[in-house]
């Protein structure tokens, strides 16, 4: 049986604010700003940099253990390979995954979090204005605030703040630490 469905709501993964549901919605800082790093939000409108199409999901069947009814719209996807329809995986609020990023297992993807490539699976939760690049999510993580990962692989670990961790050489696993500010290579 199916949870969800995508749904004909579409917004576009875009480097700079736009308009999004008729207001204008500026670039959001992610991650440490001395990086100067540009991250991407959702709007709607052409003509953006990334250009990337996402829809929004809506649930088909009750999951009362994340707190979801049958007919909750959820987060947005670009495609269906985005988010399994086994265990109780979910992408809430305005929450993006794309890029071949995939959530699976009992994952939950929250609030303005964005998965660009890379899984999310197990009981990992990314939440708040995380930015996943690239980076498998394992067991146990909690990646919130504004925090980066970039590449790797991250399990039983939280990052939280603007907390930045890359992997230097795209094998590299960072296993429990609590990070809340800084960069760190694993």
């Amino acid at each position: 049986m199916k949870k969800y469905e995508i749904t004909d709501i579409t917004a576009t993964v875009c480097e700079y604010g736009y308009e999004l549901d008729g207001k204008f919605v500026e670039p959001e800082e992610r991650g440490p700003q001395f990086y100067g790093m540009n991250y991407p939000v959702l709007a709607a409108g052409d003509g953006d940099y990334m250009g990337v199409v996402v829809r929004r999901i809506k649930a088909l069947c009750d999951m009362p253990e994340i707190g979801v009814k049958a007919g909750d719209l959820g987060g947005y996807i670009e495609d269906g390979s985005n988010l399994s329809q086994c265990g109780k995986c979910w992408i809430h609020d305005d929450a993006v995954v794309y890029n071949g990023g995939k959530v699976c297992g009992d994952a939950q993807v929250r609030d303005s979090a964005v998965i660009n490539g890379g899984t999310v699976g197990s009981n990992a939760v990314v939440s708040d204005k995380a930015y996943v690049l690239d980076t498998d999510i394992g067991s146990d993580a909690n990646i919130g605030g504004s925090a980066t990962t970039y590449r790797g692989h991250v399990s039983s670990s939280m990052l939280t703040g603007d907390a930045f961790a890359v992997s230097d050489y795209n094998q590299g696993r960072l296993e429990g630490r609590n990070i809340t500010t800084g960069v760190v290579h694993y």
